[in-house]
C-alpha cells in the first residue's frame, strides 16, 4: 500500500468534494483559495467542476500553474442524453473552457439522473 505521509505530491483534489457542485453548499471559498490549500498541503493537482470558473478558466489555469499544481480534468460536459440533455452549444463551450483552463481530461457524462430521484 502506498503511504502519503511524507509525500502528497499524487494526490488530487476534485473541487465537487466541497460540495461547489451545489448552489449555496460547500466550504465557501473562492477557487483561487481552494488552490492555495491544495498548493500548502502538498497536493500534485486538482480536477476542477465547471461552476467553479465562473469564466475565468484561462486565469485559473494559470494561477493553478503558478502555483506548482497540475490541473487533472475539468468535471464535467451537460449530460449528452436524457432528460436534463445539454445543448450541442453548452457541450461545446464545456470543450473550449477545459482548453482555456489547460486540462488534461475533461469528464464526458452521457445521462443525468432520474428525475425525483
Amino acid at each position: 500500500m502506498r503511504v502519503f505521509e511524507n509525500d502528497t505530491t499524487a494526490l488530487a483534489l476534485n473541487t465537487a468534494t466541497l460540495g461547489h457542485n451545489l448552489p449555496g453548499h460547500g466550504a465557501g471559498w473562492e477557487t483561487k483559495k481552494v488552490i492555495d490549500a491544495c498548493a500548502e498541503r502538498g497536493f500534485g493537482a486538482i480536477t476542477f467542476w465547471t461552476q467553479g470558473l465562473y469564466g475565468n478558466a484561462y486565469e485559473i489555469g494559470n494561477y493553478t500553474k503558478s502555483a506548482g499544481l497540475e490541473i487533472s480534468g475539468l468535471c464535467r460536459t451537460p449530460y449528452l442524453t436524457g432528460s436534463e440533455i445539454g445543448s450541442d452549444r453548452d457541450v461545446q463551450k464545456t470543450i473550449d473552457t477545459a482548453a482555456e483552463l489547460g486540462a488534461d481530461v475533461l469528464t464526458i457524462v452521457t445521462g443525468g439522473t432520474n428525475p425525483g430521484s
